[in-house]
């Protein structure tokens, strides 16, 4: 489960909530919108504009294996 939220993404992993944030490569904290486009991608619109991220690179991050989320922005 992804949420859009003013102080960044946020996954509900298991029992607990965890967040991204700019820290982690998001175009800026406040998300407004997401969409799952159906191949493997999370769009999400942000007050700092677009960015469509791989669900396997915000599962990576969120693991600890790489040090940003990558994607597109716009």
């Amino acid at each position: 489960v992804w949420m859009g939220t003013p102080a960044g993404l946020v996954s509900l992993r298991g029992d607990r909530f965890v967040r991204l944030t700019e820290g982690d490569g998001l175009p800026c904290d406040h998300v407004n919108h997401l969409l799952d486009d159906g191949g493997g991608h999370l769009w999400m619109a942000c007050e700092g504009g677009l960015a469509r991220v791989a669900f396997d690179a915000l599962d990576a991050r969120l693991a600890g294996r790489s040090a940003d989320i990558g994607g597109l922005f716009w």
